[in-house]
């Protein structure tokens, strides 16, 4: 696995070369940060050796705990939950124990 950090104008950019069997969701998963949000900066298939860019974050990953709701989530961190449906590509307000919600 190859990541590199680079620091430019004080900001922590990081490169990621794509391994066989990375997939969004897995490398969403590695970096804490959306799916979405990596197939913004990364337009493009994946495949085995494109080196992807995500640059420096301020996302914040709460694990959703017993009683949650959207709702009550986007309420704790000053946000709607239409932005969380956006962020999380969430088709519904839905959510599961133990999912990660990226704010």
């Amino acid at each position: 696995m190859e990541i590199k950090v680079y620091n430019v104008n004080n900001k922590n950019n990081v490169y990621y070369e794509v391994e066989i069997n990375d997939t969004y969701e897995s490398i969403s998963k590695l970096f804490s940060v959306p799916v979405d949000y990596i197939k913004q900066n990364n337009p493009g298939v994946l495949y085995k050796g494109k080196v992807l860019f995500l640059p420096e974050t301020n996302f914040v990953c709460y694990i959703v705990k017993p009683f949650d709701t959207l709702s009550n989530i986007a309420k704790t961190f000053g946000t709607t939950t239409e932005v969380l449906r956006k962020k999380n590509s969430l088709d519904n307000d839905y959510i599961f124990i133990g999912q990660k919600i990226y704010i």
